[in-house]
């Protein structure tokens, strides 16, 4: 089981032995992708399970064993009225083991009340329940809250271990190679490269050498990424459908009461809309990040060492060599694109990243939530639009609606 968790033998040894005396509460902090949310499984499943019973620990791996209850922020932040919940569920009795765990990830956004509500429950919990606080920001804490909970902090991995842990995963070498090197220091994006990610970085990355400087060639651009990000998301609610019937079964199987079954399913569907909506604005996220990665190996030069290395460097013509491919387009497509109000910002891949936000339309305007993104070396033409998702962290239109938007800004560039 502890073998899920790469290159953090300090850590886990910690975990391992105050898995045997739990304490009331623990602060496990972490790089995002380090292992942390795993590392919080682990010990959960030690807790509740000593004798290391593997259908518990399959259970508790999965999030659905019912004394390991695991909360995730609604919203913006963790309100009080959530933490009245997990005071809640610190306060009921075990329904298998001894001892159960009440998991808060994401824990930094704590709001101050709400904070404040949990601190008698996390200094003295029931003794039979331990609180565990799950976060990569622990300086976002109160520092009251963080005073009372015993603290074990997990390291960045390296490139190399992320690699190694994804061919003993049998991940192709090669294609471990370039996973490890993409992923940023996180396991878990490391993995996803592997799949469904992959596909959509390739997509982006892609489309970034077809683009001519015509509003053409970003909308067929559009095309392609939007089928990569639907296919992604299928992808998500096919094996959301899985968990679905597996768990159902293994309540069956187990006898649980109705109230439990209930309970458990609502809380697996609730987790399955939270990672439906988070999936939607990371797959984009994701997009806009290979697309840097992209101009960031372009602009870096030849002895530079690449990030794509499975993609030949993207060669940018200088406004001053540009051949016009575009009759209409009698100005290099950032000066028109700064006429018409664009705001340029520095990227950090050295990249400026041109938003439209629905150029022509009013402000407030619904089309202006639809957002086309120019990714433009100073002085170069090249673009793709890339507002299929609708506005990252607002989900106020639908993808058809907001995909005719794009177009839409695409052929006002284009004339």
């Amino acid at each position: 089981m502890w073998d899920r968790v790469v290159g953090q033998e300090r850590a886990v040894g910690l975990l391992q032995r105050a898995a045997d005396r739990p304490v009331h509460a623990y602060l496990l902090v972490g790089p995002r992708g380090s292992g942390l949310e795993d590392a919080a499984r682990c010990f959960a499943a030690e807790v509740v399970a000593p004798d290391h019973d593997q259908r518990v620990q399959d259970l508790v791996l999965r999030g659905m064993h019912p004394d390991v209850v695991e909360f995730e922020p609604e919203g913006n932040q963790i309100l009080v009225a959530q933490a009245e919940a997990v005071i809640r569920e610190a306060h009921r009795a075990p329904i298998e083991a001894e001892h159960k765990v009440v998991a808060v990830f994401e824990a930094d956004r704590l709001n101050e009340q709400a904070s404040n509500k949990l601190l008698k429950t996390i200094e003295e919990p029931p003794a039979r329940s331990t609180i565990m606080l799950v976060t990569s920001s622990p300086d976002e804490l109160l520092e009251t809250v963080r005073s009372r909970c015993q603290r074990i902090d997990l390291a960045p991995l390296p490139e190399a271990a992320l690699r190694d842990a994804l061919v003993h995963e049998h991940a192709d070498p090669e294609a471990a190679e370039l996973a490890a090197r993409l992923a940023g220091g996180r396991l878990d994006r490391g993995r996803a490269m592997l799949g469904v990610l992959g596909d959509v970085r390739r997509a982006f990355v892609t489309v970034a050498a077809q683009l001519d400087g015509t509003g053409g060639s970003a909308m067929r651009g559009v095309d392609q990424v939007t089928e990569a990000l639907q296919v992604a998301v299928a992808s998500l609610d096919g094996q959301h459908a899985v968990e679905v019937d597996e768990l159902s079964a293994e309540l069956e199987r187990a006898g649980y009461p109705e109230r439990s079954r209930t309970a458990l399913l609502k809380r697996q569907a609730e987790r399955h809309r939270r990672q439906h909506r988070r999936a939607r604005t990371d797959l984009l996220l994701e997009g806009i990040t290979a697309l840097e990665s992209v101009y960031r190996d372009a602009l870096a030069g030849k002895d530079a060492s690449l990030v794509n290395t499975d993609q030949p460097v993207l060669e940018l013509a200088g406004v001053g060599q540009h051949e016009r491919v575009h009759a209409p387009l009698e100005q290099p497509l950032h000066q028109r694109a700064v006429e018409r109000g664009v705001v340029l910002g520095v990227g950090d891949e050295e990249a400026v990243a041109v938003r439209l936000a629905g150029a022509a339309q009013p402000v407030g305007h619904p089309r202006a939530h639809a957002r086309s993104s120019l990714l433009v070396e100073a002085g170069v033409q090249e673009q793709i639009g890339v507002g299929v998702l609708g506005e990252v962290g607002h989900h106020r239109a639908d993808d058809a609606e907001v995909v005719d938007a794009t177009r839409d800004v695409g052929e006002q560039i284009a004339n």
